[in-house]
């Protein structure tokens, strides 16, 4: 089976927010809970260093989209990756401003 049925074209919405809000706008949200989800474990940890996840497979708005993107992108294809370069080089920033 495809990831996209043929003929359909891919629109992913993403939950950005804290845990807690997000489990909360699925939870009231009728439409947001009817859509397919995309569900997938994370091949290592978060970067995402400024916040504490609340599991260790859990992923930050941002990288969760990356990885989508890695599902949906022809192998071989990496034009998305700066996004983890620009978001590493975002909390080594603000890392620096806290120390």
């Amino acid at each position: 089976m495809a990831l996209v049925p043929a003929g359909r074209q891919l629109s992913v919405f993403v939950l950005d927010g804290t845990w807690k809000s997000a489990r909360k706008m699925l939870r009231l949200s009728r439409n947001l809970a009817s859509l397919p989800m995309i569900c997938f474990e994370p091949q290592s940890p978060s970067n995402y260093r400024i916040r504490r996840q609340p599991k260790a497979h859990c992923y930050s708005t941002l990288e969760a989209i990356h990885h989508v993107l890695d599902l949906f992108t022809p192998r071989g294809s990496s034009a998305h990756d700066n996004l983890l370069t620009v978001f590493r080089s975002v909390i080594d920033r603000q890392l620096a401003y806290t120390h």
